[in-house]
């Protein structure tokens, strides 16, 4: 099994939107202009906008590709691709885009190209200058690209036996296919016939075997499935048999949470015990999602017994990372627990019971070496749980904070410096859902998935200065450490 369907396997992916602007002739449109509108509408069917990409892959929009492209949208990706695979580049990128969001590179990934090569009249069959081809192709009149077409198929005659009336029947199914779509450029029929007397361009293609110059562009977005810890919880959730489960996610995920939900209400996403399940899509970041969150349980299922809080992100940072940066991890690490807590506890505390479970990360009891924003908010997050553990605890209110090493989840997934992390060994989203259950059974305040976190936790309790300068060696082992 390849290493991208093994991936895809673990995350589903899904293309969540599509579009195309006017296609033909397009005289009141630049190339970027129309990459921006079939971003937009492809984003849009799927309930996302341009601030959710950040994967990019693009080809053939001038020397700077993916930098030009995301320049004109405004945009900032973490992942870019320009790979040059001529005509096929975008279908290629499909599947480069899968491996990249299953591998944690992006999220959202947006494939987009246009092209104005039929008002330009700009698609030449002569080729710039090279040595190569005026040495050993231009005096044979070979017209490129679609010489290099015309011999792959002569030689695919010449293996198998091929005939032209065979080559045809793509020319045929492909006019089949466009006259069911109002924005073709060419929708009358076309048979066999028409094809084979249309005219010569390289022995043994023909005019109706080249593809259409036209304007237009268009774009697709791929991403990935509600997953890892959340999705794992969910299921695991649903064996025991609650009343209902409600599910979150940021609203580019809304597709797989929809899904989720619908097969957790059917099955139980396959562990056999169908339970009701809704899904609310919304950034717990931002109090107003939460208390919609709040409000949707109830309204469906009458109060909240347990309210899971297991938002997060990771991406390197410093004393010199932006102060954006700083306050986004701060309002999904720290803010997030703080808008739950005051969105369940009163109505916890008037019937006397619930359980608040956060996920903090073993970061958060020790640290994390390539990353100074998210130790630090992952210190806070186990901080917040403390206190509200504290003061809440007699009321009948259980707290627990879930700190794991290396998760198999798209998070941790080809980061460089997650080496730390790993060391310990990776464990599966399955895997520690059952560790959480387990956990809220015997109502533990740390969750630790990971044993040896705890055994570290305490030498660093033990033995502050000692436990620094084990860090400070361990991070130039590693390569992680500042001079």
């Amino acid at each position: 099994m390849s290493d991208l369907v093994e991936a895809v396997a673990r995350h589903p992916l899904y293309i969540v939107g599509a579009a195309e602007t006017p296609l033909g002739e397009v005289a009141d449109e630049s190339e970027l202009s129309m990459v921006g509108l079939a971003a937009r509408d492809a984003l849009a069917e799927a309930g996302l906008t341009l601030r959710d990409v950040d994967g990019l892959f693009v080809n053939y929009m001038g020397e700077e590709g993916t930098v030009q492209v995301g320049e004109y949208l405004g945009i900032e990706p973490r992942y870019l691709d320009s790979s040059d695979l001529g005509g096929a580049a975008f279908e290629a990128f499909v599947g480069h885009a899968m491996t990249a969001v299953a591998a944690g590179r992006c999220e959202v990934a947006l494939i987009t190209y246009a092209s104005r090569q039929r008002s330009l009249r700009s698609r030449r069959l002569v080729p710039a200058p090279s040595p190569f081809r005026q040495q050993l192709e231009d005096p044979y009149g070979l017209p490129v690209p679609i010489g290099y077409y015309a011999l792959t198929a002569a030689r695919h005659m010449h293996e198998f036996g091929t005939t032209r009336a065979q080559l045809a029947e793509i020319a045929v199914a492909a006019r089949a296919w466009a006259r069911l779509n109002p924005k073709a450029w060419a929708r009358d029929p076309l048979t066999i016939a028409d094809a084979l007397a249309s005219r010569p361009i390289v022995e043994p293609l023909h005019r109706s075997d080249c593809c259409l110059v036209t304007d237009g562009g268009g774009a697709i977005v791929i991403t990935g499935a509600a997953s890892g810890i959340g999705r794992a919880l969910a299921i695991r959730f649903a064996a025991e048999r609650p009343r209902g489960l409600v599910l979150a996610d940021l609203p580019r995920q809304s597709a797989a949470l929809e899904q989720l939900a619908a097969d957790l209400s059917r099955d139980g996403a396959g562990s056999g015990t169908p339970v009701p399940a809704i899904a609310v899509p919304g950034d717990v970041g931002v109090e107003s999602d939460v208390k919609a969150l709040v409000a949707a349980a109830e309204q469906r299922f009458g109060h909240v017994d347990v309210f899971f809080s297991n938002a997060g992100l990771i991406r390197d940072g410093d004393e010199n990372t932006p102060d954006a940066d700083w306050q986004l991890n701060w309002q999904v690490h720290v803010m997030a627990h703080l808008y739950a807590a005051r969105a369940v506890l009163p109505g916890m505390r008037a019937r006397g019971e619930g359980y608040l479970l956060s996920t903090a990360s073993a970061a958060g009891l020790i640290t994390s070496l390539p990353s100074a924003t998210y130790a630090v908010t992952k210190h806070s997050a186990i901080a917040l749980a403390e206190w509200l553990s504290v003061q809440y605890g007699e009321a009948g209110i259980r707290v627990s904070v879930l700190c794991p090493q290396a998760v198999d989840t798209p998070m941790i997934q080809a980061r460089s410096g997650s080496s730390a992390a790993r060391a310990d060994g990776v464990m599966s989203p399955a895997e520690v859902a059952d560790v959480v259950l387990a956990g809220i059974e015997a109502e533990k305040f740390l969750i630790l998935p990971h044993p040896t976190v705890l055994e570290y936790f305490q030498r660093k309790a033990g033995d502050y200065d000692r436990w620094l300068g084990g860090m400070r060696r361990f991070a130039a082992k590693l390569g992680l450490g500042k001079r």
